[in-house]
C-alpha cells in the first residue's frame, strides 16, 4: 500500500469506503430463503469459475489490465437474484483473490470494485424491469440488458483505469481512452451470454449449460488471443531493436569502408610522394643542365625531358584524384595495361624495398569499359594483399598478367599472382565476405578489417565482371579479375551502385561502398 502514490492511495481508500457503505443497506433489505440461498450457491460457483481464469491485457506500453468473462455471470446474477446477489459477488471475489494470493490491498480493491459495479447493475435492472416480468423480455428487457451491460462496461473500466492512471502518473483521459478502446470487444462478446443464461434459466434450468459451455470456450479463446497479441507486440519490439541494430551496423560498416579506402589512399599517397621526389630530382637536374649549356640543342633536349617528366607527374596526380574523389563516375573505355602501369608506377618502389619483384605478362587486349578509379582501387588492393602475403618470408614475386580468353573474345582476364603463404582451403569460399581476413599480426591474431576483397568483389560485380581466387597453402595465390571488353557494352553507361554479394550468410552484413 505504501508503494502507491498518495493520490492513488486515497482513491483506493475511497473505493473501499463506498463499497463498505453499500453492504449494510443491502443486508438490511435482503430477504433470504432456502431456495434463494441454493440459487446463490450455484451463482457463487459460476462467479468463481468465470473470475478465476483471467488473462492480462496491455492497454498501452506499461499499462496492463487483468480481464475475465465475469460480465456474463454478473448480468445473470442481477437478473435472477437482484441486490442480494452482492453477497455472492463478495464471497466469489474473496475466494478468487485468495486463490490468486494477491496482495491484500489489491484484493480488497478488486472486491470493492466488483461490489460497486454489481450494485449499480442490479439497481438499474430493478429500476427498468418490473418484479413480475421475466428476465429480458420484450423491448423493456432489451433496454434493461443494454443498460446493465453498459453499466458494467463503463463503471468497472472507469474504476480500474482511474487507479491505473493515478499509480503511473499518466493523464486520466489518455488512460481512459486506451482502456475503453482496447477492451470493449471483450465486454460486447461476453455480455449477451449473461442475458441468454437468465432467459434459459427462467424457461428451463437444465438449459443453463448451453450458455455456460460457449462462454467457457470464449474465455479460452480470449486467453489465446491475448497471448498472440503479446507475442505480436514482442515481435514488433524485436523488429524495432533489430532495425536499430542494423542501422548502427550499417553506419559502422560505412565507417570501416571509408577507413579501408583511406588506408589504401595512404599507400597510394606514399608511393606518389616517393615518385614525385624522383620526378622533381629529374626536373631540377635537367633544368640545371639546360641553364649551364650554351648549346640550343642541349637546351631543347633538357626542356623536352622536363616536359615529359611533367606529363608523367600530371598523370600520377590525375590517377590519385580519380582514385580519391567520392562522386560517382561514368565508365569509359580504358586499356587495362595502361591502368596497371599507372598503378605499378606508384607502388613498385615500395615493392622493391620489400624485395618483391614484379613480373609483367601482358598480351594484346582490347580496352574494357570501366571506372578507372575503381579498378585502380581493386588492383591496388590485390597488389597490397599479395605483398602482405609475402612479407613474413622476406620477399617474393608478384606476377601480373593480361590476356583475352581463348574460349571467349568478349572478356579480358587480369591476374595477380604471388608466391606467398596462400589461403587455407576452409576460407576460400568465404574470402569475399565482409569482415573475413587471412591477415595475422605478430601475436598470431587476425588483423585488418576484412573489407578489402569484399569491396573489390562489389566493384567488379558492378562492372558486370567476376572476381575469383585460386590458392594453395605454401605456394601462393592467384586472383583473377574478368571484365567485359568495351565493344560489348554501351559507352556512357550511367553510374552504378556497388554492393556486396547477397548471400544467405551475409544478408545482415551487406556493405554499401562509398566512392
Amino acid at each position: 500500500m505504501n508503494t502507491l502514490p498518495p493520490a492513488a492511495r486515497w482513491y483506493v481508500i475511497g473505493v473501499w469506503l463506498a463499497a463498505a457503505l453499500l453492504i449494510p443497506g443491502v443486508l438490511h433489505n435482503a430477504e433470504l430463503n432456502l431456495n434463494l440461498i441454493g440459487l446463490m450457491g450455484l451463482c457463487l460457483f459460476l462467479h468463481v469459475a468465470a473470475d478465476y481464469f483471467d488473462f492480462s491485457y496491455e492497454t498501452s506500453p506499461g499499462n496492463r489490465i487483468v480481464m475475465t468473462v465475469i460480465d456474463a455471470p454478473m448480468i445473470f446474477l442481477a437478473a435472477i437474484i437482484g441486490l442480494p446477489g452482492v453477497f455472492v459477488v463478495i464471497a466469489g471475489s474473496l475466494i478468487v483473490e485468495l486463490l490468486h494470493r494477491r496482495v491484500w490491498f489489491k484484493a480488497l480493491f478488486n472486491i470493492a470494485s466488483n461490489v460497486l459495479t454489481y450494485s449499480a447493475m442490479a439497481s438499474i435492472y430493478l429500476l427498468i424491469t418490473p418484479d413480475s416480468q421475466a428476465p429480458f423480455q420484450g423491448l423493456p428487457g432489451l433496454v434493461a440488458f443494454v443498460a446493465v451491460a453498459l453499466t458494467h462496461y463503463t463503471l468497472n473500466t472507469l474504476i480500474v483505469a482511474t487507479v491505473l492512471a493515478l499509480s503511473t502518473h499518466q493523464p486520466l483521459l489518455s488512460v481512459y481512452h486506451a482502456c475503453y478502446a482496447k477492451i470493449h470487444w471483450i465486454h460486447f462478446a461476453t455480455g449477451p451470454f449473461g442475458a441468454l443464461a437468465a432467459i434459459a434459466w427462467q424457461a428451463n434450468p437444465w438449459l443453463l449449460p448451453l450458455c455456460i459451455l460457449p462462454l467457457a470456450m470464449m474465455g479460452r479463446w480470449f486467453k489465446t488471443q491475448t497471448a498472440l497479441l503479446e507475442e505480436s507486440r514482442r515481435n514488433e519490439a524485436l523488429a524495432r531493436e533489430a532495425q536499430a541494430l542494423a542501422n548502427d551496423l550499417r553506419l559502422h560498416q560505412e565507417e570501416l569502408v571509408r577507413s579501408s579506402k583511406l588506408a589504401a589512399l595512404g599507400t597510394f599517397a606514399a608511393g606518389v610522394g616517393h615518385e614525385f621526389n624522383n620526378l622533381l630530382t629529374g626536373v631540377v637536374g635537367h633544368a640545371e643542365l639546360g641553364l649551364l649549356s650554351d648549346d640550343p640543342r642541349e637546351k631543347h633536349e633538357s626542356l623536352a625531358l622536363i616536359a615529359r617528366i611533367g606529363t608523367r607527374g600530371r598523370g600520377i596526380t590525375s590517377s590519385l584524384l580519380t582514385f580519391a574523389r567520392r562522386r560517382e563516375l561514368r565508365r569509359v573505355p580504358y586499356p587495362l595495361d595502361s591502368l596497371v602501369e599507372e598503378t605499378l608506377m606508384i607502388v613498385e618502389h615500395d615493392l622493391n624495398n620489400e624485395q618483391i619483384a614484379v613480373v609483367r605478362r601482358f598480351e594484346p587486349c582490347p580496352a574494357v569499359l570501366c571506372d578507372p578509379g575503381q579498378i585502380t582501387q581493386v588492383l591496388l588492393n590485390l597488389i597490397t594483399n599479395a605483398s602482405d602475403a609475402m612479407r613474413d618470408q622476406g620477399g617474393g614475386t608478384i606476377t601480373i598478367g593480361l590476356a583475352s580468353r581463348d574460349d571467349r573474345n568478349d572478356v579480358v582476364d587480369l591476374r595477380v599472382s604471388d608466391t606467398g603463404t596462400g589461403i587455407p582451403a576452409e576460407l576460400l569460399d568465404q574470402i569475399f565476405l565482409p569482415f573475413v581476413t587471412t591477415k595475422t599480426s605478430s601475436s598470431g591474431t587476425r588483423s585488418g578489417t576484412g573489407l578489402g576483397l569484399a569491396i573489390c568483389h562489389g566493384i567488379i560485380e558492378a562492372h558486370e565482371g567476376t572476381l575469383s581466387v585460386q590458392s594453395t597453402v605454401g605456394c601462393g595465390t592467384t586472383m583473377t579479375v574478368t571484365l567485359p571488353v568495351a565493344a560489348m557494352l554501351a559507352v556512357g553507361t550511367g553510374p552504378s551502385t556497388v554492393t556486396l554479394p547477397r548471400t544467405a550468410e551475409t544478408a545482415e552484413r551487406l556493405v554499401e561502398v562509398v566512392r
